[in-house]
């Protein structure tokens, strides 16, 4: 029980010190991100629902505009004149011109051009990088389960000070590290600031996707379709041509559905998707 106690102590010390460093990183580089605002309709999609929001704000977009049909879980080419690259990404992944919903949201999510927008975030100081978020989550979580491993015999032994060294751990694994959003501070700002602006609304209905998600929509065709196609066994990101940093699958803000968006690029103009004025 002694060498059980000794080992697990040090352990959740050494845990205590990497989450205490990792979370000081993580404030330093808060403190100087380059910027909390959101240039495009593509971006907030990704801040707001990750590269699987990316997805469906492109094939709302075309889907209004009625160069895409969308309907029994298929995805049918009408008209194939992109406005954007995200447009054109898409299209090139149609070479039938008919194919899966699913398969082609998925596609999309882990394509290159989606994977660069987590990218650029993340050179700005809005989102963690995949692999750290990952690793600060298991380091935060080791913390929460040592500091739990070592407490009741802390306390049979009668050892007020391993106890104690038991509840900072727990109270550090609760309040230092990630939570399940991959926002950094100021992502939630610029988040938060989106959705109080409301600039996104006059732009159509993809764009009110990109911020809100599917449930936004009123067409209830298109919003169980796109619901149904983000379900378990339908991935969003990691897929070929994906980026560097292609671990983009899931990141977001707030509930766990945020980083992503929808965009309508639809009537005519593609200022619509790529180049939206900043919040």
């Amino acid at each position: 029980m002694t060498v059980f106690i000794v080992l697990v102590t040090c352990a959740l010390a050494l845990c205590l010190v990497r989450l205490a460093v990792s979370d000081a990183r993580a404030r330093r580089e808060a403190a100087h991100a380059t910027g909390n605002t959101v240039a495009t309709v593509y971006e907030a999609a990704f801040l707001s629902g990750g590269p699987g929001r990316v997805a469906d704000t492109v094939l709302c977009a075309m889907h209004d505009s009625g160069r895409l049909g969308i309907e029994g879980g298929r995805v049918r080419v009408v008209s194939p004149v992109p406005y954007d690259d995200l447009e054109r990404e898409l299209l090139a992944r149609c070479p039938s011109w008919e194919e899966s919903l699913r398969r082609i949201r998925a596609d999309l999510a882990g394509s290159a051009p989606v994977q660069e927008i987590g990218d650029g975030l993340m050179a700005r100081g809005l989102l963690s990088s995949p692999g750290r978020y990952a690793r600060r989550r298991l380091v935060r979580q080791l913390t929460i389960l040592l500091a739990l491993c070592l407490l009741p015999p802390a306390v049979i032994a009668g050892t007020p000070v391993l106890a104690g060294v038991a509840v900072a751990g727990l109270v550090a694994g609760l309040v230092l590290g990630p939570g399940r959003s991959r926002l950094t501070g100021p992502g939630k700002i610029a988040l938060r600031d989106l959705r109080r602006a409301n600039w996104f609304a006059p732009l159509g209905r993809h764009a009110l996707l990109a911020v809100s998600g599917p449930r936004a929509l009123t067409d209830h065709a298109l919003r169980t379709q796109l619901t149904a196609a983000a379900r378990p066994g339908a991935t969003t990101g990691g897929g070929s041509g994906s980026s560097s940093n292609s671990a983009w699958s899931g990141c977001g803000g707030s509930g766990g559905s945020s980083c992503g968006g929808g965009s309508s690029c639809g009537g005519g103009s593609s200022s619509g998707c790529g180049g939206v004025a900043a919040v």
